[in-house]
């Protein structure tokens, strides 16, 4: 999931990427004995490609980054930011084909697709002389095969409930724990004010699958991340009875009257207004648009609750997450390139040049060490839901099989749709890839030595490190 979901809520003018020289003509770094960076070449540019910055104030920030690097490194940095995350693999490969140079791409859910394509460059030797200053868990969704594609650059988020506080406690409620409690609490809003219960933007799909990481995560008994390994290494079938019934205790908010259809046609953007306006009273989300929330001003106390317990074992609630966002190098990056965006990772995440960027997300919790967490009323709830958040599953599940998956979901909620014959479209989605595009989830190790050292940069520069 990413912060570019809630993107269009603050639309930010694309900045161009003009045509320059890159840094190809010297720009190379050679720290050397004295631990001093090289001089780059003249007309040293880099390329940053990714979705829409989530504010204005975020653009900014990036912005000063940016004229920071240049000030210290002689080297300007320029960034197409457009459209939503989804886009990002498409806008990517459109700039391989067309030349259209390309330093660093943001990188998220997609960040499995990318490096199994070949796409994105080996960064472990590059963060090397830092890998420390970020956490294990916040590089972990960006490791496959134990090398790291990408580094955060945003805070970790996670999925939970906002519902307004204000109203449960004039109408006697509590936040609920149980899918019972929250029937209940449903019906007490629809006896007592005309405020519709819950709202989902159901209209942008990516958010359909966190319904059933929620609820596999306790049908698993909490290995929703291991099983869903298994299942695309063909050792458990989408159909097996946890992934079912998960998709039962979905069906159950639609058939119990928490749900309407109406959230097909609802996006995030709309849930999120109607929710601060208190036409809402309850909305299923991601940290990531808490900012948002609050720089919307609501006249009402903001609450977060995580998924209800849907299943009578003894399984612990579960949010899922990931840092919202990372920074990846393509393969395709001009060669001479690298020592110079190599250094731009390194600066971008040094905490003093983090923080500008962090400070206009409400970090709850930073991916980064040393840069300043949140200060924001829920920080201290959210931060405890961490120990029991799971990773995303569609960061590891294949495209097409995430497509079946919301509308395995849709089915379920709105169209009759038995989860047995739900789940069962999933499966024979992944046994399609399997027969006829070769899927294969290890498909590392099936590459070639050449494959490998096309993404493995060599030689490895050498770069200032920030105390």
């Amino acid at each position: 999931m990413s912060l570019a979901r809630s993107a269009g809520i603050a639309a930010i003018a694309a900045a161009t990427i003009t045509a320059a020289a890159a840094c190809s003509g010297g720009g190379s770094l050679n720290s050397g004995s004295s631990g001093q960076a090289g001089h780059p070449g003249p007309g040293c540019h880099l390329h940053v490609l990714g979705e829409t910055r989530s504010s204005s104030a975020e653009a900014a920030a990036w912005n000063q980054v940016f004229a920071d690097f240049k000030a210290r490194y002689h080297c300007t940095v320029t960034a197409s930011w457009q459209g939503e995350f989804t886009a990002v693999p498409q806008m990517l490969n459109e700039a391989r084909l067309s030349g259209q140079p390309v330093d660093l791409v943001t990188d998220s859910t997609y960040n499995y697709n990318l490096v199994s394509a070949g796409d994105l460059m080996d960064l472990s030797k590059l963060i090397a002389p830092y890998r420390s200053r970020f956490p294990a868990a916040a590089l972990q969704p960006f490791t496959i095969d134990g090398k790291v594609w990408a580094v955060p650059v945003q805070p970790e988020t996670s999925s939970m409930f906002f519902y307004n506080a204000s109203l449960f406690k004039k109408l006697g409620l509590a936040a609920p724990t149980t899918f019972a409690q929250l029937v209940h609490d449903t019906q007490v809003i629809k006896t007592h004010t005309r405020v519709q219960p819950l709202i989902e933007g159901g209209k942008d799909t990516w958010e359909w699958p966190m319904w059933y990481m929620a609820t596999y995560a306790q049908t698993s008994g909490n290995h929703s991340v291991a099983d869903t390994i298994s299942f695309l290494e063909g050792k458990q079938q989408f159909t097996n009875p946890a992934s079912v019934q998960a998709l039962a205790d979905i069906a159950k908010f639609s058939k119990d009257g928490l749900l309407p259809q109406s959230s097909l046609g609802t996006d995030e953007n709309g849930a999120i207004a109607a929710f601060v306006q208190g036409k809402a009273a309850m909305m299923f989300d991601g940290s990531w648009v808490l900012p948002t929330i609050r720089s919307a001003h609501p006249n009402f106390t903001v609450g977060a609750f995580l998924f209800p317990k849907v299943t009578n074992t003894a399984a612990v609630q579960q949010s899922n997450g990931s840092p919202t966002e990372g920074l990846a190098m393509p393969s395709f990056i001009p060669k001479a390139d690298i020592p110079m965006t190599s250094q731009f990772l390194e600066f971008i995440t040094s905490p003093p040049e983090a923080d500008k960027i962090f400070a206009t997300l409400d970090p709850v919790v930073p991916t980064i060490k040393g840069v300043k967490a949140a200060s924001d009323p829920l920080s201290g709830q959210l931060q405890q839901y961490l120990p029991r958040t799971n990773g995303w599953l569609d960061w590891i599940w294949p495209t097409d099989v995430v497509n079946y998956v919301e509308t395995a979901i849709q089915g379920v909620l709105f169209s009759s749709q038995s989860p047995a014959s739900a789940a069962a479209s999933v499966q024979g989605e992944l046994n399609t890839l399997r027969s006829q595009q070769n899927y294969d989830y290890a498909f590392w190790t099936k590459w070639s030595p050449a494959q490998r050292s096309r993404v493995e940069p060599s030689p490895v520069p050498k770069i200032q490190v920030s105390s």
